[in-house]
């Protein structure tokens, strides 16, 4: 893996000097860390315990070249730059205060929440400067669809094959749904890879060019992709993601829109509250038509029956009580990182037959790290993007956010599903950087 490892970031690293030294430093910071996910998010080194990726190695050398060639690196701070500073700083009290991590917690905190995030706030700072980087964001696209391509029809991940070839590295086993495989392209899982893709196809949209009287065929255009996305991994969550996505889209356009669109959502939540076992029941039928295998497991005390589809559920019925108790700053970082995790008021047979050996669900695994402090900053990190675009003082400037703000509510809501793995959690604040960085225009102007 450390000669994979080397050879990507030797790329990355050459294209950042180039052009930085040919044309100026925002480009190269920006057209780097799309580069560097050219290559497969799994190829890591150990560093101190912690592993190392491709592209958290690229953020840190090139933005630190970046501060060290740039000059001032002054913004005005906007909601998503607080919400981002808020759990970082929950993340160092819990880990390095409340656990007694240390300092060392200050870095990974740092490492795990900013650096990405940092690295896409001076990334880019208009459309402008997108439409300068559109070769590297077209090339990552590129690579994705012809990885994805090879996959379903040939049946080889050709990221996996290399992987393999040059590294004591076992692949994660394969899957099908509806008898087509759900290929996971640069990353070890199809949704990580759909986060993946609906974290840069925003950047990739907006690097075609802008101009008002553009903006609807670009809405289109934007859609037609996200629901391929969606569809391509043969993902449900995927899709309901985009869905939502595109509702926050709508409520862009217009108050009404809006206000309709926040009533449509307290409707919904209180209809599934009140009925819960029978969206359930709608939620497991979709497993119906993918021939899923059931089976019986017994969780406190009591047997369920256990698919794939019910596995957003039960970590609810497993990791529930521990969640309810975990307190303003939760069990930290090391006690849920493996299986079964070192917290109390687990079910005692789950754990022992591993029903749900992974928490499934972002928000619930935060709120077990973090506590109920953790939780609500990592909401409003959310929930910012849209803050940040109706705050935004020019009208052109929301403009052009809304795609990327409908884009970071796709997958908020996949996150939902699914744990913030690094492999799309960095792709995901990346593209809040870039986001934050669109509503300070002065972010990448002027450093020819």
């Amino acid at each position: 893996m450390t000669l994979l490892f080397a050879l990507a970031l030797t790329v990355v690293l050459a294209n950042f000097f180039w052009l930085r030294f040919r044309h100026d430093a925002t480009l190269a910071l920006g057209t780097s860390i799309v580069a560097s996910y050219w290559f497969p998010t799994y190829w890591v080194v150990d560093v101190l315990g912690n592993p190392i990726s491709v592209q958290t190695a690229s953020a840190a050398l090139c933005l630190f070249a970046f501060v060290l060639t740039r000059g001032s690196l002054a913004f005005r701070l906007n909601m998503l730059d607080i919400a981002i500073g808020s759990i970082m700083v929950v993340h160092a009290v819990s880990d390095g205060v409340v656990h007694g991590e240390g300092p060392l917690a200050i870095v990974r905190a740092y490492g795990e929440w900013m650096l990405a995030y940092a690295s896409g706030r001076y990334a880019f700072g208009s459309i402008e400067a997108l439409r300068n980087a559109r070769f590297h964001i077209w090339a990552f696209f590129a690579i994705s669809l012809s990885i994805w391509m090879v996959d379903v029809f040939g049946g080889i991940n050709v990221c996996f094959d290399v992987t393999e070839m040059f590294a004591d590295w076992e692949p994660p086993r394969r899957t099908k749904r509806y008898g087509i495989i759900r290929t996971a392209g640069l990353t070890t899982h199809p949704i990580f890879f759909s986060a993946l893709l609906m974290s840069m196809l925003p950047l990739a949209v907006a690097s075609l060019g802008w101009t008002y009287k553009e903006q609807f065929n670009r809405r289109y255009l934007t859609a037609a992709v996200s629901l391929g996305i969606g569809c391509l991994f043969l993902s449900r969550a995927a899709v309901l993601s985009i869905f939502a996505a595109a509702g926050v889209f709508a409520t862009t356009m217009s108050r009404k829109v809006l206000f309709a669109g926040l009533v449509s959502v307290a409707i919904g939540i209180g209809a599934v509250a009140m009925n819960f076992e029978a969206a359930k029941t709608m939620w497991m039928k979709t497993g119906d038509f993918s021939d899923e295998r059931e089976k019986v497991v017994v969780i406190n005390g009591e047997e369920k029956i256990h698919t794939s589809t019910l596995a957003r559920f039960r970590v609810y019925d497993v990791y529930g009580r521990s969640a309810m108790r975990a307190g303003f700053f939760g069990y930290g970082t090391q006690a849920v990182s493996g299986f079964p995790p070192n917290i109390p008021y687990l079910p005692k047979e789950a754990m022992a037959t591993e029903v749900v050996w992974t928490v499934e669900n972002s928000y619930l695994l935060l709120l077990l790290r973090f506590g109920w402090v953790g939780l609500a900053c990592f909401l409003l990190l959310m929930v910012s993007p849209m803050i940040t675009m109706m705050t935004a003082r020019e009208f052109e400037v929301r403009e052009q956010m809304q795609i990327f703000v409908a884009a970071a509510a796709s997958v908020s809501v996949l996150l939902f599903t699914v744990y913030a793995d690094y492999q799309m959690i960095g792709a995901f604040l990346f593209l809040l950087g870039v986001t934050s960085s669109l509503a300070d225009p002065r972010i990448g102007v002027g450093d020819e």
